[in-house]
């Protein structure tokens, strides 16, 4: 009988990579020598080092114990040949192009009543495109277990895989975190204070500066009484400068901050700084550009948590100024002038249609065709402008214009606990899985073409069906999710 894998097996297969994974597992300590593999007494240590051109053979009777990571060519077990991997603290990594276990050969990493407790790996090099004649059967990368072979790979008892129970769009999921945004009617300094082992947002408030000094004097007196440690998120929104004293303006400059000293009227203004630590401020200012123009400060920064969870912070401070076209407009319903056409002339005939200084024209023939338009002449709210068709002065089009609003102030700030992550909402309690641990994300058919790998990351707000992954990037439409197994396979 001959057997390349069996159902009880899982492969992760990603380009030239075939991975086999073995995690810790706390309960073993307890089990008798004798029951370990790489505990028999005829074993012998084996090093072979990195060397892409052996050829490995194991027969007539070695047993061999692999204590560190190795290189080879291939590995052909057989003839009552033995290969234990030693069961350590440092992972062992085996390269190789291809392990064959046939005629009595044995591979052993655990066993049943001693499941491994270390990290081994197998990884299957080369390409497709390599002049190397593949196995008729088992073909080019692979662990063969052919007649008489025996393979035992025993680690942690985890759930083996599950599905997902919410759709993985491509780019991940947005899970968890804190956003927060105002405009109008929430003038001044705002403050938001984290707690930085966890992310999470402790206290928020906001001080009108631009009303009275006693705002500014609260809020020197709230940011001496935020203990040491604390992340700090200030911001202005609208107008703060007005009322805002010495005291507020050396109380900020001692945190870190070298503009809000000098923080004009209605300045857009963004600080991040971990109280205490002047040195890991981050901080940006701006003026303010008047009614008509955006104006933005924006600053960001990534933290750890003490579970060594990123999170990132992000705050920014703007004028935001939103633009419109407006409706077309057709050349024959104004009269022409030699000069260009007037812009007053189309806004007398489409009274409050066109706004006083347009921020862009846009002009097309009448079956939808783009034409080049240019102003010659701007004076104050008086534009002129002319159309050209192929170098021509057009004959008949029509026109549209770009028009601002205006401005309107916005602040926001953001705490992105996923940072280069994505939480999985799964249909199995996954409590089994650990930091560390390898998953395989594929469709339900388990098409090495549509499935990728990723990292367990640690997650101390998942839930029991939940799991945080690192990367954000599903290239293929995933449905399904596969766990490495760990399992016994002998084929008689």
């Amino acid at each position: 009988m001959r057997a390349a894998h069996s159902p009880d097996v899982s492969f992760t297969v990603m380009l030239t990579i075939v991975w086999f994974v073995l995690a810790r597992f706390p309960g073993a300590a307890s089990t008798v020598a004798a029951e370990c593999p790489d505990q028999w007494p005829e074993l012998q240590p084996w090093n072979p080092g990195h060397d892409p051109d052996y050829y490995v053979h194991i027969g007539q009777g070695r047993a061999l114990l692999l204590i560190s990571s190795a290189t080879v060519h291939s590995i052909h077990i057989s003839e009552g040949g033995k290969l234990v991997i030693k069961d350590q603290d440092e992972a062992i990594v085996l390269r190789t192009r291809h392990i064959l276990i046939d005629n009595g050969g044995e591979l052993h990493a655990g066993s049943a009543l001693c499941p491994f407790q270390g990290n081994f790996s197998i990884i299957l090099y080369g390409r497709a495109d390599e002049d190397v004649q593949p196995d008729p059967y088992f073909g080019l990368k692979y662990i063969g277990v052919d007649r008489g072979g025996t393979l035992e790979l025993h680690g942690q008892k985890k759930l083996s895989w599950t599905f997902l129970n919410k759709t993985l769009h491509p780019g991940g999921m947005e899970e968890g975190g804190y956003f927060f945004e105002r405009s109008w009617g929430h003038r001044g300094v705002i403050v938001h204070v984290i707690d930085p082992k966890s992310g999470t947002v402790i206290h928020s408030d906001r001080f009108d500066t631009y009303r009275s000094k006693k705002e500014s004097e609260r809020l020197a007196q709230y940011l001496n009484t935020v203990p040491e440690g604390r992340i700090l998120s200030v911001a202005v929104n609208d107008e703060g400068s007005r009322n805002l004293d010495d005291v507020a303006r050396k109380a900020m400059t001692k945190l870190g901050s070298k503009h809000f000293l000098h923080l004009g009227f209605r300045h857009p203004w963004s600080f991040l700084t971990v109280k205490g630590n002047p040195s890991s401020s981050v901080e940006d200012h701006i003026e303010y550009h008047g009614h008509h123009g955006s104006a933005a400060a924006r600053v960001f920064k990534l933290f750890r948590t003490e579970h060594g969870e990123l999170f990132n912070v992000s705050s920014s401070s703007e004028w935001v100024q939103d633009v419109e076209w407006t409706e077309w407009f057709e050349h024959d319903q104004v009269s022409y002038t030699k000069g260009g056409e007037k812009i007053s002339d189309l806004r007398a005939t489409h009274p409050g249609k066109i706004c006083n200084r347009p921020i862009d024209i846009q002009a097309t023939t009448v079956d939808g065709v783009n034409l080049t338009t240019e102003v010659v002449y701007k004076r104050g709210q008086d534009y002129r402008f002319v159309c050209y068709d192929q170098g021509q002065d057009c004959q008949s089009y029509r026109v549209r214009f770009l028009c601002g609003k205006p401005v309107r102030p916005k602040l926001t700030v953001t705490i992105d606990t996923n940072v280069n992550s994505t939480i999985l909402n799964l249909e199995d309690n996954v409590q089994s899985w650990k930091p560390g641990d390898i998953l395989v994300i594929a469709s339900t058919d388990y098409s090495m073409y549509q499935a990728e790998e990723f990292q367990v990351l640690p997650c101390k707000a998942c839930a029991s069906k939940q799991v945080k992954v690192a990367g954000r990037t599903f290239p293929h439409p995933s449905i399904g999710l596969m766990k490495l197994k760990i399992v016994r396979l002998k084929v008689d």
